[in-house]
C-alpha cells in the first residue's frame, strides 16, 4: 500500500529500456515515477479518543477503525487463515480493447491504510560487509540493446503520477509487454513499442465482474506470465470492502493476447484482516501468491501463502483458493515472502512442491525456506514443509529516517525533491520476481 502525495514538488523520470536477450527473450525495466499528484483526496485522521487507528475516508465511504478494546480482542482472537473453498464464479469480458478505460486521474480514491513498517532484526550475527559502501561506476549500468520506449509515465498521454511509490511492475509475453504502476496499466506490443491499450486504471478491467473489484483501484498490483500456457495473469487487491475486509482481484487471459477478453476473479483473502503486499507465482498446479496479515489493530500477525485453482482459471471455471500461515520464527512472524516464478518453458518435475523464501524475521544469518503443495481434489489440501537456509544478509541505515513520514523516507531523490520525498528501503524483505528455472537434477533447485 502506497501513501498518496499531497504536493506536486517532484518526481523522478526514468525511461524504459527492454531489450532481449537470447536466453530469456524477456527484458525490460519500466520507467520509474514518485511523483505527488492531482486526482481525488481523501483524509486520514486519527480517530477519536480511545480508539486504536485511523479513520479511513474515500470513495464515499468512511471506515472507522475499532477502539482500541476491539482491536486488541480481534488481534488476541486471530484465528488464522481463511479457508473458505467453495468456488468462485469468473465473469469473462469483453476483450480489453473494446473496453472503455477508465482514466487513472479519475479512478475512485485508493483505500489510504499503510501498515506500519516492521522492524528488521538487530541480532549481533548481523552480517557485515554485505551492504555497498561506495558508488558503482557510471558505466556499470548495462548499454541499451533492441528496443528502447517509454512506459507508464508523464510522457505518456493520459498519465497522472498519483502515489508514492509507483510499485513499477510488468511482464514480457510472446508479443507483449503488460506494465502495472500501482493503480494505472498499459499494454504494449513488445517488437515496436506501439501503445495497444492505455494507460487505465486497474479496475478498468473488472468493472463486468462488479463489486468491490470494480468500485476499488486500490493497487499493489503484480503482472505475470504463465509460459507454459502463454496467459497472462494479474491482479491487485480491494481492501477495505463490504461486508468483507480483504479482496484479491484476479484476471486471467483467455489467449496470449493481453487486449482480447479475460476471465476475472474475486477472491475473499480475509474477511476481518488486512491482507498487503501480495506477491504471485506461477507454478503448474496452482498460482501461488504472498502476502502479510494485519489484524484490525495494525498488528503484524502472520506471513501467508495462497494458492489458487490454476487449471479452473485457464479454462474461465470457477476455481477455488487454499490458505496457510507460514511458520514463526523468534515469535515474528515471516515477512518480504516471494513466491517461485517458473521462468522458462520447461516445467519443474512432475508433482515438485512450490518455493517460498523469506528473510529470516529473528536473525540476519538465516533465509526461510518452505516448500508448498496442493491437491485439489473433493477436498483440496495445503501442505508446507519449512525449514531454513544458512545465509548473512544485511539490513541498510535509513538516511533520513523520520516519524512523521513513518520512517519510509530514507533513500534520497535528486533535485526538486526534498527529504519528506526520499524513498523507503525495502532491505529487510526479498524482491520480486523469485525465478525458477529447472536445469535437471532430482530434486528441483
Amino acid at each position: 500500500m502506497k501513501r498518496k502525495s499531497f504536493t506536486r514538488s517532484a518526481f523522478f523520470n526514468r525511461r524504459m529500456l527492454l531489450g532481449f536477450s537470447l536466453l530469456l527473450g524477456l527484458g525490460g525495466m519500466a520507467l520509474a515515477l514518485f511523483a505527488f499528484g492531482a486526482g481525488p483526496k481523501r483524509t486520514f485522521s486519527s480517530s477519536a479518543a480511545g480508539a486504536a487507528g485511523p479513520i479511513f475516508k474515500g470513495s464515499g465511504e468512511t471506515i472507522q477503525a475499532p477502539s482500541q478494546a476491539a482491536a486488541a480482542a480481534a488481534t488476541a482472537a486471530y484465528r488464522g487463515p481463511h479457508n473458505d473453498t467453495r468456488p468462485v464464479h469468473p465473469i469473462r469480458t469483453i476483450p480489453l480493447r473494446q473496453m472503455k478505460a477508465i482514466p487513472p486521474a479519475l479512478a475512485p480514491a485508493r483505500f489510504e491504510w499503510e501498515p506500519p513498517r516492521t522492524k528488521p532484526p538487530t541480532d549481533a550475527s548481523k552480517a557485515r560487509g554485505t551492504g555497498q559502501t561506495f558508488h558503482g561506476s557510471p558505466l556499470s549500468a548495462p548499454a541499451a540493446t533492441g528496443l528502447v520506449f517509454n512506459g507508464i509515465g508523464t510522457t505518456l498521454g493520459g498519465f497522472v503520477p498519483v502515489n508514492n511509490t509507483p510499485d513499477v511492475n510488468g511482464r514480457v509475453g510472446a508479443k507483449q509487454y503488460v506494465q502495472w504502476n500501482n493503480t494505472s496499466f498499459a499494454v504494449f506490443n513488445k517488437t515496436t513499442g506501439q501503445l495497444l491499450y492505455g494507460p487505465a486504471a486497474g479496475n478498468t478491467l473488472f468493472q463486468s465482474l462488479g463489486g468491490d473489484c470494480a468500485t476499488h483501484n486500490d493497487g499493489d498490483p503484480v503482472v505475470s506470465y504463465d509460459i507454459l500456457s502463454g496467459r497472462w495473469v494479474i491482479s491487485q487487491f480491494a481492501v477495505g470492502g463490504s461486508p468483507d475486509f480483504s479482496h484479491q482481484c484476479v484476471a486471467v487471459s483467455a489467449t496470449e493476447d493481453a487486449t482480447g477478453p479475460w476471465y476475472t476473479y474475486d477472491f475473499v483473502t480475509d474477511p476481518v484482516n488486512f491482507i498487503d503486499y501480495p506477491k504471485t507465482g506461477m507454478w503448474p498446479d496452482a498460482y501461488y501468491m504472498t502476502g502479510r496479515v494485519f489484524a484490525p489493530n495494525n498488528d503484524f500477525v502472520a506471513g501467508r501463502v495462497f494458492a489458487f485453482e490454476r487449471d479452473k482459471m485457464l479454462q474461465g471455471l470457477p476455481a477455488r483458493q487454499l490458505q496457510k500461515d507460514l511458520k514463526r520464527y523468534g515469535n515474528k512472524p515471516q515477512d518480504g515472502m516471494i513466491p517461485s516464478d517458473l521462468d522458462s518453458l520447461t516445467p519443474p518435475p512432475a508433482g515438485a512442491a512450490a518455493f517460498v523464501i523469506a528473510p529470516d524475521p529473528a536473525t540476519t544469518n538465516k533465509i526461510d525456506s518452505a516448500r508448498v503443495k496442493v491437491t485439489w481434489g473433493p477436498n483440496p489440501t495445503i501442505t508446507l514443509i519449512e525449514t531454513q537456509i544458512p545465509a548473512s544478509w544485511d539490513s541498510a541505515p535509513c538516511v533520513n529516517d523520520t516519524a512523521a513520514q513513518d520512517h519510509r523516507d530514507c533513500v534520497p531523490q535528486p533535485a526538486p525533491a526534498t527529504p519528506a520525498d526520499y524513498l523507503d528501503n525495502l532491505d529487510f524483505r526479498f524482491m520480486y520476481r523469485f525465478a525458477y528455472r529447472n536445469f535437471g537434477g532430482n530434486p528441483a533447485q
